[in-house]
């Protein structure tokens, strides 16, 4: 049987500070990718000029689109049977494409695999840390069997992603968990898809605290809700778990037991320290798992984080019921809210790809 052909997929916004990093890690894997092709949506800190000096293809769109748009650009152009989509601040591992490929060799009814966050992250400061190792626990302590697709360390075969009609291009989701998105439709249409442990990147990205929470509640607790209300389904896997709700659940509590103090007197005060410390019961793995990698002291910082985190996840599950009552039912709608193929989710009206001639096709 010949090699399977991997085609990398790179959407990149502004990411000057960490392309070089990205494109050295592809083209240093172990396993010869058919073709590496980045696509800059819109950049305008020089991102395009540093990826044009790489052995790659360059696809420069004619604005900033959104993520999906970016990806089903790339996916367009490229040639291999399996695609593998990673982001510009993404580092990959020498052998992660080669357990992807691995992996999708073994089962033939597998459309898609997935991979995690080292644990090690390439940026500095607490929220960095904090984010990247909770995003390592979660993945590390989940189930094999995957409901999301993982656009920063994800491999799918190219036959399924054309028959699912790519990511999504036309709702809100072209700009953001456009990749969850296609793995809720991944499971409609009856693919399977896989979290390999082994299989990792490093992640790069810088958040500053005010980034995060605006990060947990605009970018995933909204439009997760939203995406659960729109298939009417909650899958517990890697990334839900019935755990979460119970933690949702005590967060307000704490929140309540917190403003009962100033507001009923100091008969309530008891009660603050009895929710914060079954919250923190609830969550004790996680707060285990922080305190071995990085000792007590981040644990305890990580406390109110975590409880941040469940606040935000209620306000965007209000948010976002609160959105769905307002909208119409769409009558006829499909996986993109048009109805439209996949050739369609990377042309826009108005808005071509932008052609050069210095494209350096990978070899």
């Amino acid at each position: 049987m010949p090699a399977a052909e991997v085609s990398v997929v790179i959407p990149v916004y502004n990411n000057a500070a960490t392309i070089r990093e990205c494109l050295s890690s592809v083209l240093q894997s172990s396993y010869p990718i058919k073709d590496l092709i980045v696509v800059n949506d819109g950049s305008t800190d020089g991102t395009e000029q540093i990826a044009r000096s790489f052995n790659c293809t360059v696809i420069d769109l004619a604005a900033n689109y959104g993520v999906g748009i970016a990806r089903n650009a790339g996916a367009a152009r490229a040639t291999g049977d399996l695609l593998f989509f990673t982001d510009g601040d993404v580092v990959l591992a020498n052998d992660t494409i080669d357990i992807g490929v691995r992996r999708l060799g073994e089962d033939p009814g597998l459309a898609a695999v997935v991979g995690l966050y080292a644990k090690e992250c390439g940026a500095s400061g607490f929220a960095s840390v904090f984010k990247n190792l909770v995003y390592h626990y979660v993945h590390l302590s989940s189930t094999e069997a995957s409901s999301v697709f993982i656009g920063n360390c994800g491999m799918i075969r190219r036959r399924v992603f054309e028959q699912v009609g790519g990511f999504d291009s036309s709702s809100e989701f072209a700009t953001c968990l456009e990749d969850v998105e296609l793995g809720f439709r991944l499971a409609a249409h009856g693919e399977r898809v896989v979290l390999d442990k082994t299989m990792s990147v490093t992640h790069l990205r810088q958040f500053t605290l005010s980034g995060l929470l605006y990060s947990d509640l605009f970018r995933r607790a909204v439009p997760w809700s939203k995406l659960i209300l729109k298939y009417r389904h909650v899958q517990f896997d890697n990334c839900t778990r019935m755990g979460d709700l119970v933690r949702l659940v005590l967060a307000f509590v704490v929140l309540a037991a917190a403003l009962a103090v100033p507001v009923l007197g100091r008969p309530t005060w008891p009660f603050f320290p009895v929710a914060l410390g079954a919250f923190i019961l609830s969550d004790q793995s996680v707060t285990a798992f922080l305190a071995r990698e990085r000792g007590v002291s981040f644990a305890l910082r990580a406390v109110p984080m975590r409880v941040l985190y469940y606040w935000t996840g209620a306000l965007g599950i209000a948010l976002a019921l609160a959105a769905w009552f307002r909208m119409p039912a769409p009558a006829g709608q499909t996986h993109n809210g048009r109805g439209s193929p996949l050739a369609e989710s990377f042309t826009l009206p108005g808005a071509p790809l932008r052609a050069r001639p210095s494209e350096n096709p990978a070899t």
